[in-house]
């Protein structure tokens, strides 16, 4: 691989984790094989030591995100029946948990920002 191929997909690698889009939605914007851009996010990642169970390393990925409900949808829990949350663990050590009633669209930013597949 030629530094100048790897110095390409960083900086795409690195616009896509601050793009907020799933790697579909990017690919396609970009014009690149998504499978090629998830390919390159592996291969960074390997390379740079982090590992599945170093989730914290990752410069990019937070280790925790604080997410707020919008008020109305906070007193409409809290009045409603207790509903177990769903619970996402993503690479063994980070864990989302979302009300019954979530937004999948949300929740699939904040997996994606969080680097889980």
């Amino acid at each position: 691989m030629s530094n100048d191929t790897r110095g390409i997909w960083e900086k795409r690698v690195e616009h896509w984790a601050k793009s907020g889009l799933t790697a579909n939605q990017f690919a396609a914007k970009i014009g690149v094989n998504v499978h090629t851009l998830k390919y390159w996010k592996y291969r960074l990642s390997e390379r740079s030591g982090q590992t599945s169970s170093k989730a914290g390393a990752d410069r990019t990925a937070p280790s925790f995100i604080e997410l707020v409900m919008p008020a109305q949808a906070s007193v409409a829990a809290a009045e409603g029946p207790a509903v177990k949350p769903l619970e996402v663990v993503l690479r063994g050590d980070v864990v989302v948990r979302v009300p019954s009633d979530f937004d999948v669209a949300l929740l699939r930013r904040v997996v994606d920002a969080l680097g889980g597949r």
